[in-house]
């Protein structure tokens, strides 16, 4: 006996044209046709490749409104920004403070910019601000700093994760000269080792200036494992990693600054 259609008659499922009910199966189904639009295969930021991209968009919209005339003059200050660009958008701006800020390297009264579409947002920044500059300002320091990208890797049973460690603890300096072939902006800071039956984690924490630095630890790191996986004097049984430690010791490690304000 076939199965009946999965045909959907509550209200949320009408269908907009002609408001009946709808065959789920049918509408959801993948579609492997030809794509409606095609954009430049380069990420460039050229101004050849951004008029190729309007030469579909401006089906879409009008060019003036995201990408003027200076945007498009100025376009290459966007370069390491963003990819396929094809203009700015306004978003409302709006000024909040003075905040008072007492800090290890920031001491003074600052203006804030905020860009929002949500009302009351820099009102209700503004109050606070100017409430907390009255009681003598925020006081804030830095008490950590960093990146982390954490590989996990799986062993038969303990003792084999024991002698990992064991071998681990001995690859510091490669480690630190493998990241330094990767970037020239970051560093590796430190290396922790956690063992959970016969998982160990590695958790990597770099320091990458003033940039994030997601991409460059992460390529880092990626650097960093396959050397692992390749030297390893223990057999692995698997091996993975993520850009966190398990979720129950994340608050241990970091991917930015940590700040501690009070007030």
């Amino acid at each position: 006996m076939p199965l009946p259609k999965k045909v959907l008659k509550h209200p949320i499922f009408n269908h907009a044209q002609n408001d009946g009910p709808i065959d789920l199966d049918e509408v959801l189904k993948p579609i492997f046709d030809r794509p409606k639009y095609r954009l430049t295969p380069s990420p460039s930021i050229e101004h050849k490749a951004i008029s190729q991209r309007w030469s579909v968009l401006s089906q879409l919209t009008e060019q003036s409104v995201l990408c003027d005339e200076a945007t498009y003059r100025n376009s290459s200050v966007y370069d390491k920004n963003i990819e396929y660009f094809i203009g700015t958008a306004k978003v409302p701006l709006g000024i909040a403070g003075p905040l008072r800020v007492n800090g290890t390297n920031a001491r003074d009264d600052f203006l804030v910019p905020l860009a929002t579409t949500e009302a009351a947002l820099v009102a209700s920044y503004h109050r606070g601000a100017k409430l907390i500059t009255a009681s003598g300002g925020a006081s804030a320091m830095v008490i950590n700093e960093g990146v982390t990208r954490s590989p996990v890797f799986q062993f038969s049973n303990l003792s084999e994760a024991g002698q990992f460690v064991a071998w681990v603890v001995t690859q510091y300096d490669n480690f630190k000269e493998l990241v330094k072939t990767t970037t020239s902006h970051g560093r590796l800071h430190d290396v922790s080792v956690n063992i959970e039956g016969n998982h160990v984690y590695l958790v990597f924490e770099y320091h990458t200036g003033d940039a994030s630095g997601q991409n460059m630890v992460t390529i880092a790191t990626h650097k960093v494992f396959n050397f692992i996986k390749q030297k390893s004097p223990i057999g692995l049984k698997q091996a993975t990693w993520t850009a966190i430690y398990p979720v129950t010791k994340n608050q241990t490690y970091t991917h930015c600054e940590v700040y501690v304000v009070e007030r």
